[in-house]
């Protein structure tokens, strides 16, 4: 529970240095952020689902700081990279967070999900090797932790 604690408290530190709530006051009552919506339901529904977004989001950030590379474009694409729901509540918000969710797949040898979504934004040549480069270290963090987590409960014996 400890690690959890921990991961929350630096969840929420990065979350605050980007301005973003989880709650949302407005003048009908509070009401959770969609990007709050989103991580809740995946935390109810699926509780290592989560803890696995989170620890990729985190990982994200500081590979993004080791390799000086924009850190919220890895944390956002981390954090939401889950399902393709995080794709959909990322674009035209944080599209090029998005389209980072999307490259990642290509790296995965399932090829999941087979049929991606179009991007609505058209990138520059330079813009998509970004992209590409963002996408390939989304995939080798989203693969270690799935294999550490394996490991650690006993899968890959």
């Amino acid at each position: 529970m400890e690690g959890k604690v921990f991961l929350e408290h630096r969840l929420g530190e990065i979350l605050d240095s980007l301005g973003i709530s989880f709650v949302r006051q407005s003048s009908s009552g509070t009401s959770l952020s969609s990007l709050g919506a989103y991580l809740t339901i995946i935390k109810l529904k699926d509780e290592a689902t989560y803890w696995h977004c989170v620890r990729v989001a985190l990982c994200g950030v500081k590979v993004a700081e080791a390799l000086n590379l924009d850190f919220k474009a890895l944390f956002y694409a981390g954090l939401m990279h889950a399902d393709i729901h995080g794709y959909y509540l990322l674009k035209g918000v944080y599209d090029f967070s998005a389209e980072i969710i999307l490259r990642h797949r290509r790296y995965y040898s399932d090829g999941c999900p087979q049929n991606l979504p179009h991007s609505r934004v058209r990138y520059s040549e330079e813009a998509k090797k970004l992209i590409d480069r963002y996408a390939r270290i989304l995939a080798i963090i989203d693969f270690y932790e799935i294999n550490k987590e394996d490991w650690h409960a006993g899968k890959n014996t």
